[in-house]
């Protein structure tokens, strides 16, 4: 057992503590500095690519889509600096941009046609341009049986084309925010876990794997609602074009309408996909964010276990080099609450009405038959609507857990960070004036939460996802006592 002497504790001149001072503060100002700047240059090309190894199965998944404009720089280009080493390239006049802009604005008419016939048929509105079919009654009763995969496909492609204005609004913003991240894990020293990869292919298998029961029960129509979808996109797109979609008051539909259903089917399955591809790259983002925290969350505590003694330049470097990593750090939190503002508020705006229009489907899935002999809508298995109930519920919850969980985790793991500091660092403070410095520093830049938000308008943390959850509830409830219309009474 060692006893703390005099010399321990005796204050030492003011020449020792000037220079303590100034060696100290040196060192904060230099990583202040250098964090300041744009994190970090591009100068070096930076040979592991780990970011961009762990994206491409994303990366390649959203081109696919149209989602993901963003021209990847080739690797001869970039070795040759004729890049400055960046991953990706912002010109506009590039193949990616070109079928980004052609999926957006097919996706931007099939909303428009989508929300004025809702407001024609559903809500009565005297529009001439959709109010020209003879059999509004029987296209009415089709469309109020498919209520639910409608506002489903509606608010994926709400959500879909916001994300798009965002993309090309912000698209420099994204393009170097994209090119950051490489050369930022390499400043902070850490190696991705292929958990990360793991996760975002684990992901959209789940996610493909529910698209390919929706195309199964469609083509072999054993839902009605898996078919139902499809023809209500058809209707409402044609009905400006051709008028009477259907060629009698029997509810019988023209020749040439099932292969129009089909392509209405591709529209719905792509609109999904698209828009989950999006919470995709947010939720793999904030994996990226957690990983990084906790790294350095372990540096600290390493750092901290030290003897504090011991102010050697090198230990110096190390609190310089921590100060400097976080701040790289929560620069890269609000440059990710930026870049995902748009796309996670209409997303969060558009689920909660998701969720409760499936919660009410699910509770009258046994009410919905059609009430009149003449409108035959479709002629598949009315008894499983149960199924298709639970299936869109299971995949808009999940998804939704699925985003706002892994953002919450990023706070929780930040948070840490000051658990450590508090827990150990501040103990320090009385031991080693340099490092008093640097913990105070360090605390400092704890002062304001650090959490992913919606643009600002709303935190993404533990209480966020029960308060959204409670507000689907009471909605569900609100609609359940006064959403007669959608209830369709058993002949």
């Amino acid at each position: 057992m060692t006893t703390n002497t005099k010399a321990d504790f005796e204050i030492i001149d003011t020449d020792s503590i000037a220079h303590l001072s100034t060696m100290t503060f040196k060192h904060l100002s230099r990583a202040l500095k250098h964090s300041s700047e744009n994190i970090p240059s591009f100068n070096e090309y930076v040979q592991e690519n780990q970011v961009e190894k762990v994206f491409s199965p994303m990366r390649l998944i959203l081109q696919i889509l149209g989602r993901f404009p963003f021209t990847p720089v080739p690797t001869s280009k970039r070795n040759n600096n004729e890049s400055d080493g960046k991953p990706y390239s912002d010109s506009l006049f590039t193949f990616h941009w070109l079928y980004f802009a052609i999926t957006s604005i097919i996706s931007l008419v099939i909303f428009f046609f989508m929300s004025m016939g809702f407001a024609n048929v559903y809500l009565g509105w005297e529009l001439s341009l959709f109010n020209n079919s003879q059999f509004h009654e029987c296209e009415e009763e089709m469309f109020e049986e498919n209520l639910v995969p409608f506002v489903l496909v509606w608010s994926c492609l709400l959500h879909s084309i916001v994300g798009n204005i965002s993309f090309f609004k912000n698209r420099k913003l994204i393009v170097n925010y994209l090119n950051q991240w490489e050369t930022t894990v390499k400043t902070l020293e850490v190696k991705l876990s292929i958990s990360i990869r793991n996760y975002l292919i684990v992901a959209n298998c789940w996610f493909l794997g529910f698209l390919a029961i929706v195309v199964f029960f469609y083509h072999f129509k054993i839902l009605r609602q898996a078919v139902g979808g499809a023809e209500v996109i058809a209707l409402l797109c044609l009905k400006p074009f051709i008028g009477n979609v259907l060629n009698s008051n029997m509810g019988d539909r023209h020749s040439w309408f099932p292969a129009m259903s089909a392509i209405a089917n591709f529209a719905l399955v792509y609109s999904m996909y698209a828009s989950r591809a999006l919470l995709f790259l947010y939720a793999y983002k904030c994996k990226l964010l957690r990983f990084t925290f906790k790294k350095w969350n372990q540096r600290v505590e390493k750092l901290l276990d030290e003897n504090p003694y011991e102010m050697e330049s090198s230990i110096l470097k190390n609190w310089e080099n921590l100060y400097r990593d976080h701040v790289i750090l929560i620069k890269t939190v609000k440059e990710t609450d930026k870049v995902f503002a748009g796309i996670l508020q209409a997303y969060y705006a558009s689920q909660i009405m998701n969720m409760c229009f499936e919660l009410y489907y699910l509770a009258r899935s046994g009410t919905f038959k059609s009430s009149s002999i003449n409108c035959a809508v479709t002629e598949v298995n009315q008894h499983g609507d149960i199924v298709a109930a639970v299936l869109l519920l299971i995949q808009n919850v999940s998804i939704f857990l699925q985003v706002s969980l892994v953002a919450a985790y990023v706070q929780d793991e930040a948070q840490k960070g000051y658990d450590i500091l508090r827990n150990k660092g501040v103990p320090l403070c009385f031991q080693s004036r340099p490092k008093r410095y640097f913990v105070q520093s360090l605390m400092q830049s704890f002062s304001q939460k650090i959490v992913m938000t919606g643009g600002k308008f709303f935190s993404i943390d533990r209480p966020f996802v029960i308060t959204v959850l409670g507000a689907v509830c009471t909605y569900f409830v609100i609609i359940l006592q006064f959403g007669d219309r959608l209830l369709k009474p058993t002949p």
